[in-house]
């Protein structure tokens, strides 16, 4: 299904009433954003969007190829005092995603770890986790998301890349994972690990 119409923030904010949300035409990349906005004294929570990315951002230094109307590229700011390491919390947002867009598409999807959502073999999201030190015990969270909802033109240096392709509105997916990152940072990680390895992705 075509999503190529700008993202409806009013209905997102709706859904979302607990959690400030600020969209972006056009911004280098929300992990990026979020740490300039807790850096300046943003508390959380709030959810970061953009249309487009100009750098987005994926672990170990690589881009994100994030093309304007036919993605999710978010960023979810938390203050929960999360006593895991960055691979934990990024293991519980990969389940935290994978059920949000499976339960909206009807799709089977796989997770690689630790970070990213495959469908059919190719890569449809990536998950980048990070925090920033704010001088307070508890120091914010940031949940980056990256997923192809309707991308069908990729580079050629993404030979693996692919799509969700759903009738779910990109809107919807938005909302259903941020209220799954939401329930999953709150939740033991031993609790969603069977989630997680029957999700394993066999490349």
């Amino acid at each position: 299904m075509a999503q190529d119409k700008p993202l409806d923030v009013k209905r997102i904010q709706e859904l979302l009433s607990d959690i400030e949300v600020l969209c972006y035409p056009e911004i280098d990349s929300t992990n990026t954003e979020a740490k300039r906005l807790v850096k300046s004294g943003k508390k959380p929570p709030f959810l970061i969007l953009a249309e487009t990315q100009s750098a987005g951002r994926g672990r170990l230094g690589r881009s994100f190829y994030s093309p304007s109307n036919t993605g999710i590229y978010m960023s979810l700011v938390l203050s929960e005092s999360l006593d895991s390491d960055s691979a934990d919390i990024t293991s519980a947002a990969a389940v935290a995603v994978c059920k949000a867009a499976e339960s909206l598409s009807g799709k089977s999807l796989g997770i690689k770890p630790v970070n990213d959502i495959y469908l059919d073999k190719k890569k449809i999201c990536g998950i980048l986790c990070e925090s920033v030190y704010d001088g307070t015990p508890a120091s914010p969270v940031i949940i980056g998301v990256g997923m192809n909802v309707s991308t069908t033109l990729f580079p050629e240096d993404l030979p693996s890349a692919g799509s969700l392709n759903c009738d779910a509105s990109r809107e919807e997916l938005i909302c259903e994972i941020t209220k799954e990152l939401l329930f999953a940072v709150k939740v033991p990680l031993d609790t969603l690990m069977p989630y997680y390895n029957s999700h394993r992705a066999v490349l």
